[in-house]
């Protein structure tokens, strides 16, 4: 999107153009050969030149066209750049997000492993029944596998967070993020002033009012297009 922009100066320029001349030349009477006394004569030559007369503002037109061809498309790289914002801000509360789901998965290992260890240790003394040592073994083995799950979430995350931020994905694994996983910002607006502000704000938003404009100007356009250059 950025590099729309300096194409649309380009259109700019181009549209503020004016008509080249046309310029014929001709010679007349050139003979085989040489005029002489016994066979008088002259060459003639001449030039034409040729210049259209824009006489309805199509020229002014144009370049009305391309100026608001070039907002459109700085208000589209604004919206570009707004939504690679919000994909980096997604990517890093999933790391956030994804490394307390790993924490969360190995204090639950470690709480399991202790309930299954008292849990043999009665089953030993027969306190209770074997079928209890199986299911708190059990629940022990499937925190183990949701460990390897937290843990591949987590670098799944990180691989998603470095590609945003350029880093290779050989050293993925060893980015650390630091930050709250709670909201500690202050409540937003209410909806009808956030509708306000998108309305006056957002560049999407105004894209699409520009690209109106833009509409606008190229019918006008079209309209003085109707009558040719006069020559």
């Amino acid at each position: 999107k950025s590099r729309e922009i300096p194409k649309a100066e380009a259109d700019i320029l181009t549209a503020g153009l004016r008509a080249n001349p046309l310029i014929f030349g001709s010679a007349d009477n050139v003979p085989y050969g040489n005029y002489s006394q016994q066979r008088p004569g002259q060459n003639g030559y001449s030039f034409t030149l040729i210049q259209p007369f824009d006489v309805n503002g199509k020229r002014r037109a144009r370049v009305v066209v391309a100026r608001q061809a070039k907002k459109v498309l700085e208000a589209q790289y604004q919206d570009a750049v707004r939504q690679e914002i919000d994909n980096l801000y997604t990517a890093f509360v999933n790391v956030l997000e994804a490394r307390e789901a790993a924490r969360y998965a190995q204090a639950l290992l470690a709480g399991l492993g202790d309930v299954a260890k008292v849990v043999e240790t009665q089953s030993q003394k027969g306190n209770v029944p074997s079928s209890e040592l199986d299911a708190a073994l059990i629940q022990r083995d499937t925190a183990e596998v949701g460990i390897e799950e937290a843990d591949v979430s987590l670098r799944r995350a990180k691989r998603a967070l470095a590609v945003l931020l350029g880093i290779p994905s050989a050293e993925a694994d060893r980015l650390e993020v630091r930050g709250p996983i709670r909201d500690t910002a202050p409540p937003p607006p209410p909806v009808e002033d956030l509708i306000q502000f998108a309305l006056c704000s957002r560049p999407d938003v105004i894209a699409y009012r520009l690209g109106v404009r833009s509409a606008e100007a190229n019918i006008t356009l079209q309209k003085r297009e109707r009558f040719p250059d006069v020559f």
